[in-house]
Protein backbone atom coordinates (compact mmCIF):
# COMPACT_ATOMS: atom_id res chain seq x y z
CA UNK A 1 0.00 0.00 0.00
CA UNK A 2 0.90 3.52 -0.89
CA UNK A 3 0.93 6.66 1.53
CA UNK A 4 2.08 9.81 0.00
CA UNK A 5 5.48 8.35 -1.50
CA UNK A 6 6.37 5.90 1.21
CA UNK A 7 5.22 2.42 0.72
CA UNK A 8 3.45 0.76 3.33
CA UNK A 9 2.35 -2.55 5.40
CA UNK A 10 -1.01 -2.78 5.35
CA UNK A 11 -1.56 -4.33 8.07
CA UNK A 12 1.45 -2.83 10.65
CA UNK A 13 1.27 0.74 9.02
CA UNK A 14 4.79 0.52 9.33
CA UNK A 15 6.74 2.23 6.50
CA UNK A 16 9.54 0.38 5.54
CA UNK A 17 10.98 3.08 3.15
CA UNK A 18 12.89 6.19 3.76
CA UNK A 19 10.49 9.80 4.29
CA UNK A 20 11.40 11.87 1.38
CA UNK A 21 9.64 14.59 2.83
CA UNK A 22 11.53 14.72 6.10
CA UNK A 23 14.72 15.61 3.78
CA UNK A 24 13.42 19.45 4.45
CA UNK A 25 13.85 19.10 7.92
CA UNK A 26 16.63 16.60 8.63
CA UNK A 27 19.33 14.74 7.11
CA UNK A 28 17.98 11.67 8.69
CA UNK A 29 15.49 9.75 6.55
CA UNK A 30 14.49 7.70 9.11
CA UNK A 31 13.54 10.19 12.10
CA UNK A 32 9.64 9.58 11.68
CA UNK A 33 10.53 6.28 13.49
CA UNK A 34 13.41 6.75 15.37
CA UNK A 35 15.68 5.03 13.08
CA UNK A 36 13.56 2.22 13.96
CA UNK A 37 10.63 1.87 11.22
CA UNK A 38 9.74 -2.17 11.44
CA UNK A 39 9.09 -1.93 15.52
CA UNK A 40 7.43 1.96 15.72
CA UNK A 41 4.35 2.43 14.25
CA UNK A 42 3.55 5.77 13.27
CA UNK A 43 -0.06 6.16 10.95
CA UNK A 44 0.24 9.98 10.70
CA UNK A 45 4.43 10.36 10.56
CA UNK A 46 3.94 13.04 13.44
CA UNK A 47 3.93 11.05 16.44
CA UNK A 48 7.15 10.91 17.14
CA UNK A 49 8.12 13.89 16.07
CA UNK A 50 5.37 15.41 18.52
CA UNK A 51 6.57 12.95 21.56
CA UNK A 52 9.86 14.41 21.57
CA UNK A 53 8.74 17.83 21.05
CA UNK A 54 6.69 17.27 24.35
CA UNK A 55 9.93 15.92 26.11
CA UNK A 56 12.39 18.58 24.85
CA UNK A 57 9.83 21.57 25.76
CA UNK A 58 9.02 19.34 29.07
CA UNK A 59 12.78 19.83 30.18
CA UNK A 60 13.37 23.17 29.21
CA UNK A 61 10.46 24.05 31.06
CA UNK A 62 11.84 22.21 34.52
CA UNK A 63 15.27 24.17 33.92
CA UNK A 64 13.57 27.22 33.33
CA UNK A 65 11.38 26.58 36.66
CA UNK A 66 14.72 25.70 38.57
CA UNK A 67 16.24 28.86 37.67
CA UNK A 68 13.48 31.02 38.20
CA UNK A 69 13.01 29.65 41.70
CA UNK A 70 16.91 29.92 42.46
CA UNK A 71 17.31 33.40 41.41
CA UNK A 72 13.41 34.19 43.02
CA UNK A 73 12.27 35.53 39.18
CA UNK A 74 15.43 38.24 39.21
CA UNK A 75 16.55 37.30 35.45
CA UNK A 76 12.91 36.96 33.74
CA UNK A 77 13.44 39.84 32.18
CA UNK A 78 16.98 39.31 30.77
CA UNK A 79 15.05 35.71 29.87
CA UNK A 80 11.91 36.73 27.91
CA UNK A 81 14.06 39.43 25.97
CA UNK A 82 16.63 36.58 24.57
CA UNK A 83 13.70 34.61 23.70
CA UNK A 84 13.70 34.39 19.88
CA UNK A 85 10.82 31.48 19.72
CA UNK A 86 8.27 29.38 21.44
CA UNK A 87 9.11 26.11 22.61
CA UNK A 88 7.57 23.22 19.89
CA UNK A 89 4.71 22.73 22.70
CA UNK A 90 4.11 26.30 25.29
CA UNK A 91 2.07 23.51 27.59
CA UNK A 92 4.64 20.94 28.15
CA UNK A 93 7.21 23.59 29.00
CA UNK A 94 5.23 25.14 31.20
CA UNK A 95 4.44 21.66 33.17
CA UNK A 96 7.88 21.34 33.04
CA UNK A 97 8.48 24.97 34.53
CA UNK A 98 5.82 24.44 37.02
CA UNK A 99 7.29 20.75 38.30
CA UNK A 100 10.65 22.56 38.25
CA UNK A 101 9.18 25.31 40.89
CA UNK A 102 7.53 22.34 43.11
CA UNK A 103 10.15 20.58 42.99
CA UNK A 104 12.82 23.54 44.21
CA UNK A 105 10.52 24.53 46.64
CA UNK A 106 10.58 21.09 47.76
CA UNK A 107 14.29 20.66 48.10
CA UNK A 108 14.10 24.51 49.74
CA UNK A 109 11.95 23.34 52.29
CA UNK A 110 13.97 20.22 52.90
CA UNK A 111 17.25 22.57 53.52
CA UNK A 112 15.43 24.32 55.95
CA UNK A 113 14.11 21.40 58.10
CA UNK A 114 17.94 20.17 57.61
CA UNK A 115 18.94 24.19 59.06
CA UNK A 116 16.85 23.78 62.02
CA UNK A 117 17.89 20.28 62.89
CA UNK A 118 20.95 21.36 62.44
CA UNK A 119 21.08 24.53 64.53
CA UNK A 120 19.20 22.73 67.57
CA UNK A 121 21.88 20.06 67.46
CA UNK A 122 24.52 22.09 67.91
CA UNK A 123 22.92 25.46 69.04
CA UNK A 124 25.00 25.09 72.35
CA UNK A 125 28.27 25.74 70.09
CA UNK A 126 26.73 29.25 69.48
CA UNK A 127 28.87 29.03 65.83
CA UNK A 128 26.45 26.20 64.85
CA UNK A 129 23.24 27.63 65.53
CA UNK A 130 24.14 30.98 63.35
CA UNK A 131 24.96 28.59 60.86
CA UNK A 132 21.86 26.47 61.05
CA UNK A 133 19.66 29.83 61.18
CA UNK A 134 21.21 31.29 57.79
CA UNK A 135 20.46 27.71 55.90
CA UNK A 136 16.93 27.57 57.63
CA UNK A 137 16.45 30.89 56.10
CA UNK A 138 18.21 30.29 52.76
CA UNK A 139 15.81 27.05 52.76
CA UNK A 140 12.55 28.72 53.71
CA UNK A 141 13.36 31.94 51.16
CA UNK A 142 13.50 29.25 48.06
CA UNK A 143 10.78 27.26 49.32
CA UNK A 144 8.38 30.22 49.20
CA UNK A 145 10.10 31.16 45.79
CA UNK A 146 9.22 28.20 44.18
CA UNK A 147 5.61 27.87 45.51
CA UNK A 148 4.91 31.64 44.35
CA UNK A 149 6.14 31.07 41.24
CA UNK A 150 4.37 27.60 40.81
CA UNK A 151 1.35 29.39 41.36
CA UNK A 152 2.13 32.42 38.51
CA UNK A 153 2.37 29.57 36.17
CA UNK A 154 -0.36 27.33 37.20
CA UNK A 155 -2.66 30.50 36.34
CA UNK A 156 -0.82 31.34 33.61
CA UNK A 157 -0.82 27.26 31.60
CA UNK A 158 -5.02 27.55 33.21
CA UNK A 159 -5.36 31.01 31.16
CA UNK A 160 -3.32 29.85 27.88
CA UNK A 161 -5.61 26.97 27.86
CA UNK A 162 -8.74 28.36 28.58
CA UNK A 163 -8.02 30.88 25.64
CA UNK A 164 -6.50 28.55 23.32
CA UNK A 165 -9.47 27.87 21.34
CA UNK A 166 -9.41 31.32 18.87
CA UNK A 167 -9.94 31.08 15.35
CA UNK A 168 -8.70 28.28 13.56
CA UNK A 169 -6.25 29.32 10.25
CA UNK A 170 -6.89 28.15 7.10
CA UNK A 171 -4.99 25.57 5.24
CA UNK A 172 -3.81 28.00 3.24
CA UNK A 173 -2.24 29.81 6.17
CA UNK A 174 -0.42 26.53 7.02
CA UNK A 175 2.29 25.11 6.20
CA UNK A 176 2.34 21.65 7.26
CA UNK A 177 1.08 22.01 10.69
CA UNK A 178 2.39 25.35 11.74
CA UNK A 179 0.94 28.49 10.86
CA UNK A 180 2.50 31.08 7.86
CA UNK A 181 3.85 34.30 9.42
CA UNK A 182 5.33 36.82 7.43
CA UNK A 183 9.09 36.08 9.05
CA UNK A 184 8.46 32.71 7.66
CA UNK A 185 6.52 33.11 4.11
CA UNK A 186 7.73 37.12 3.55
CA UNK A 187 6.59 36.78 0.01
CA UNK A 188 2.70 35.24 1.30
CA UNK A 189 2.20 38.87 3.20
CA UNK A 190 1.79 42.24 2.26
CA UNK A 191 3.00 44.73 4.89
CA UNK A 192 0.09 47.53 5.71
CA UNK A 193 0.82 51.06 6.68
CA UNK A 194 0.57 50.92 9.90
CA UNK A 195 3.05 48.35 9.94
CA UNK A 196 0.74 45.15 10.06
CA UNK A 197 0.41 42.33 7.81
CA UNK A 198 -2.30 41.07 5.79
CA UNK A 199 -1.47 37.38 4.07
CA UNK A 200 -2.34 37.37 0.30
CA UNK A 201 -4.28 33.71 -0.14
CA UNK A 202 -6.56 34.47 3.10
CA UNK A 203 -6.93 37.90 3.96
CA UNK A 204 -5.45 37.33 8.00
CA UNK A 205 -3.77 39.68 9.19
CA UNK A 206 -0.67 39.37 11.57
CA UNK A 207 0.95 42.17 14.32
CA UNK A 208 4.35 41.81 15.49
CA UNK A 209 5.46 41.43 18.82
CA UNK A 210 9.08 41.94 20.28
CA UNK A 211 10.48 41.21 23.79
CA UNK A 212 8.96 41.17 27.03
CA UNK A 213 5.06 40.55 26.57
CA UNK A 214 2.27 39.13 29.04
CA UNK A 215 2.46 36.01 26.44
CA UNK A 216 6.24 35.47 27.03
CA UNK A 217 8.42 36.57 23.89
CA UNK A 218 8.04 37.37 20.60
CA UNK A 219 5.01 36.05 18.87
CA UNK A 220 2.27 37.63 15.90
CA UNK A 221 -1.06 38.76 16.84
CA UNK A 222 -3.23 36.60 13.72
CA UNK A 223 -6.76 37.70 13.11
CA UNK A 224 -9.05 36.64 10.03
CA UNK A 225 -10.97 39.12 8.37
CA UNK A 226 -14.23 38.63 9.56
CA UNK A 227 -15.51 37.87 12.69
CA UNK A 228 -13.26 38.05 16.07
CA UNK A 229 -11.04 36.42 18.14
CA UNK A 230 -7.12 35.60 17.04
CA UNK A 231 -4.44 33.41 17.67
CA UNK A 232 -0.45 33.91 19.20
CA UNK A 233 1.76 32.49 16.68
CA UNK A 234 5.46 31.90 17.84
CA UNK A 235 8.33 32.84 15.10
CA UNK A 236 8.63 28.80 14.75
CA UNK A 237 4.62 29.10 13.29
CA UNK A 238 3.70 26.94 16.39
CA UNK A 239 -0.07 28.68 17.52
CA UNK A 240 0.17 28.84 21.69
CA UNK A 241 -2.47 31.21 22.36
CA UNK A 242 -5.48 33.20 21.67
CA UNK A 243 -8.72 34.22 22.04
CA UNK A 244 -12.30 34.44 20.02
Amino acid sequence: MIYGSNPRDPLGLNIYTPDITAIMQSGNLYVYGVNNPVMFVDPTGLFIRRALDAVASFVGGVVHGVGETVTYGTLEPAINSLNTTSPPNPTAYQVGRIVGNLGTGYAGAVLASCGVTGGIATAPTGVGAIVGAGVTALGMSIAVSGGVAAVNNTIALASTSGSNRGPQPPSKLKDGERVKTPESHPGEFKKNSDGSFTHDKTGWTAKEHKGQNPHGGPHWDMAPPRGSGHINVGPDGNVFGGSR
